[in-house]
C-alpha cells in the first residue's frame, strides 16, 4: 500500500470516529423530536393523547378498614384496639371527558368522571360486611358546635340529649360508609338547625361514584414539552385557598397519571391529589423493572409528612382550628372536606410521630414497602408504568364534656380506612412500548458505535502499515565466502541497509 493511501485511510478512520461522536446528538435529537411528537397532548392523533384520554390497563381502588374491637372501653377512656379488614376491591374507570383546548392549544381543560365496580374475586367479603367505627356525623356536629352562637349551641345540645339512640361508636356496612346512607340523626337535626346540616346523607366517598373531582386545566406541551400535563388550574383555582402560605397553596406538578418525557434522577417531581387537597413531592428512590422495561421508582420522602415544627417548609399546612400544628405524619383537611374533622396520613401512620400518633392506638404496623406511595416511570417517555397511590383517612377524636357519649373520650387520631389506588401497564402495552423504545435506541447506538468502531479499525490498520513501512529491515547474506590471507574462513555477516 502506497504512503498516500495510508494517509488517506488514517484520515478516513479519524473522520469516522469523529462522526460517531458528532452525529450521536443529531440522532438523539431526531428521536427526541419523535418522542415529543407522540406524547404532546395537542396532537390528538398521537399515541400519548389516546392513552391520556383513556388510560390503558386496569385501575383498582382497594380499601382496608380499621374495625374497633373495644368500643365500650374506648367510650370510657381506654386506648382503642383495631383489627384491619380488607381488601375490598373496586375496578375504577376514569376516562377524560369534556375535553376543550385553548385557542392556541397550549392548554386543555377536562374532567375525569369516576365510576367504581365491585370485584368479589379480589375482596375478602361483600360490601354488606359490617365494621365498628366512630360516628363521623355525630363527631362533625360536636366539632361544629364551637362555631355556633350560644342560643343555637344550646338548642343542638338539647336535641342530642333527647336523641338517645345516637352512639359515638356504631356498626356500619362497608357500602354505607363508603358510598353513603341517610343518617337519621342528621335528618332530624336538619329540622332543628338547618344551617348546621346542609346534607343529611353521609359517606366518605358519597357522590363520587359517577361524578368527577372538578375541572382541570393542564399544559399540552406545545410551548414546552417538559410542562406536559402540569396543572394550570383546578376548579378554576390557580392556587389553593385552604393553607396559610403561598408555597403550601401552590398547585404543583401533574395528577400523576400522565407526565412529561425525559426524566432525570435528580429532578424533584410533584403530584397533586385532590383527595389530600395539596401537592406532594416525590423523589427518585431506585431503578426497577416493570414488565421487563427499565423504570425509575419515585416515592414520597419521609420529610414530606413532617409537620411545620420539624420541617419549616411544611409550616403552611398547619391550621389553627384543631391545633396550630398536628404531630408529624398528619394532615388536617377539614377545610377542604366541608368542615368534617378529617385527618389524612399515610397507611398505618407511616412516617408519623411514634409517641403522639402511633402509640396512641393498638393495631397499626407501618411498613415503608407496603404503605408508601410510589410510581415507576419509564424515564425516556415519562410514562408511569406502575402507580401505587396510598392514603389513610382518619377522624380527629376529642372529648366533649357537654355530650354524654363523648365526655370520657381520649384525644387522638382515629383511623378509619386506608386505600391503594393502583394501575400497571398491560402486557400488550408493555410489549408495544418495548418495540417503540428499543428500535430507535438500537439504531442510534449501532450507528454511533459502528462508526466509531469501524473508524478505529481503519485507523489502527493504517497506522500499523505506516509504522512497518518506516522501520529498518534486516537482510542476511548466507554462504558468503570471505578469502583472507590466513586461509579460508566462511561466515554469515548481517548487513544493515
Amino acid at each position: 500500500m502506497s504512503g498516500g493511501a495510508l494517509v488517506v485511510g488514517a484520515v478516513l478512520g479519524a473522520v469516522m470516529i469523529v462522526l460517531g461522536g458528532v452525529f450521536f446528538p443529531v440522532f438523539d435529537k431526531i428521536i427526541h423530536d419523535q418522542v415529543v411528537k407522540q406524547v404532546v397532548l395537542y396532537n390528538t392523533n398521537s399515541t400519548g393523547f389516546g392513552e391520556w384520554k383513556s388510560p390503558p390497563g386496569d385501575i383498582y381502588m382497594q380499601f382496608w378498614f380499621f374495625t374497633l374491637a373495644n368500643k365500650a372501653e374506648v367510650q370510657d377512656g381506654a386506648k382503642p384496639y383495631f383489627a384491619e379488614v380488607g381488601p375490598f376491591t373496586y375496578k375504577e374507570h376514569k376516562p377524560k371527558g369534556n375535553i376543550t383546548f385553548s385557542a392556541d392549544k397550549n392548554t386543555v381543560n377536562y374532567t375525569s368522571p369516576n365510576s367504581y365496580e365491585f370485584i368479589p374475586d379480589m375482596s375478602v367479603a361483600d360490601p354488606d360486611y359490617k365494621i365498628t367505627t366512630i360516628n363521623i356525623p355525630l363527631l362533625t356536629v360536636a366539632d361544629q358546635l364551637k362555631f355556633l352562637p350560644s342560643f343555637l349551641q344550646k338548642l343542638v345540645l338539647e336535641f342530642l340529649e333527647s336523641y338517645e339512640h345516637e352512639e359515638i361508636f356504631y356498626e356500619v356496612s362497608i357500602h354505607d360508609i363508603l358510598w353513603g346512607y341517610e343518617d337519621p340523626m342528621l335528618v332530624l337535626l336538619a329540622k332543628v338547625a338547618p344551617s348546621l346540616v346542609p346534607e343529611t346523607t353521609f359517606g366518605i366517598f358519597v357522590g363520587r361514584n359517577g361524578s368527577n373531582d372538578g375541572v382541570y386545566q393542564v399544559y399540552t406541551g406545545k410551548n414546552d414539552p417538559m410542562q406536559i400535563s402540569n396543572i394550570v388550574s383546578w376548579k378554576g383555582m390557580t392556587k389553593l385557598e385552604w393553607w396559610t402560605t403561598d408555597e403550601a397553596n401552590a398547585i404543583n406538578g401533574s395528577d400523576g397519571s400522565y407526565n412529561h418525557p425525559f426524566w432525570n434522577k435528580d429532578d424533584d417531581a410533584y403530584v397533586f391529589s385532590s383527595d389530600i387537597c395539596r401537592s406532594i413531592i416525590v423523589k427518585y428512590e431506585q431503578e426497577t423493572r416493570t414488565r421487563g422495561i427499565r423504570t425509575w421508582k419515585f416515592s414520597a420522602p419521609s420529610y414530606s409528612m413532617l409537620n411545620g415544627t420539624a420541617y419549616p417548609p411544611n409550616a403552611g399546612f398547619c391550621l389553627p382550628d384543631i391545633d396550630h400544628c398536628l404531630p408529624s405524619g398528619l394532615l388536617n383537611v377539614s377545610k377542604c372536606q366541608l368542615g368534617a374533622p378529617i385527618i389524612m396520613s399515610l397507611p398505618h401512620f407511616l412516617f408519623a410521630d411514634e409517641e403522639k400518633v402511633i402509640d396512641q392506638v393498638y393495631g397499626v404496623r407501618p411498613d415503608i414497602v407496603e404503605h408508601n406511595t410510589y410510581f415507576n416511570v419509564e424515564p425516556y417517555t415519562g410514562g408511569p408504568l406502575k402507580i401505587q397511590k396510598k392514603i389513610q383517612i382518619n377522624a380527629y377524636m376529642d372529648k366533649h364534656e357537654s355530650i354524654d357519649q363523648m365526655k370520657n373520650l381520649r384525644t387522638l387520631t382515629f383511623p378509619l380506612l386506608w386505600l391503594n389506588e393502583s394501575a400497571t401497564i398491560t402486557v400488550d402495552g408493555a410489549n408495544s412500548l418495548k418495540k417503540s423504545l428499543s428500535l430507535p435506541l438500537l439504531i442510534t447506538e449501532c450507528v454511533k458505535w459502528g462508526l466509531i468502531g469501524l473508524g478505529a479499525v481503519v485507523l489502527i490498520i493504517c497506522s500499523a502499515c505506516f509504522i512497518r513501512r518506516r522501520s529498518p529491515r534486516v537482510r542476511s547474506l548466507s554462504d558468503t565466502a570471505i578469502n583472507t590471507s590466513n586461509g579460508d574462513l566462511s561466515e554469515t555477516t548481517p548487513i544493515l541497509r
